[in-house]
């Protein structure tokens, strides 16, 4: 009887062995990193084709697609009311400022990975 992370093992190895030209990320639970250690063990999760946007701004701030791009909108949204004057701010509409936002979100350089999800250990 095979485990989860045997199951989760075979579906990653096969979607190297179909997209061998996507790099493949781990995405580690921040569970597993919460302490003052050199090393954590982990298992593997669920692996996937998706697409992730790593912020240069933030240290180790990365988003999945699909997942958290309402929080990433709204960050972009306050960024640009942030780097804007307050008359600027003033005498845009509301409508104009989503436009904006909407606009800097669409751009955003998404890169295709074969993701790993790293859980709590079994």
């Amino acid at each position: 009887m095979e485990t989860t992370t045997e199951n989760a093992t075979q579906a990653l190895l096969k979607l190297v062995r179909d997209n061998p030209e996507m790099p493949v990320v781990p995405m580690v639970n921040y569970e597993l990193v919460a302490d003052d250690c050199s090393y954590w063990q982990g298992s593997f999760g669920k692996a996937e084709l998706t697409e992730i946007y790593t912020d240069p701004d933030k240290e180790m701030g990365v988003y999945i697609k699909g997942w958290n791009d309402d929080e990433l909108y709204e960050e972009i949204y306050e960024q640009l009311c942030f780097d804007r004057s307050e008359e600027e701010n003033d005498t845009l509409t509301a409508k104009q400022k989503e436009q904006q936002a909407k606009t800097e979100f669409d751009a955003i350089p998404w890169k295709k990975v074969i993701a790993v999800y790293i859980e709590l250990p079994d």
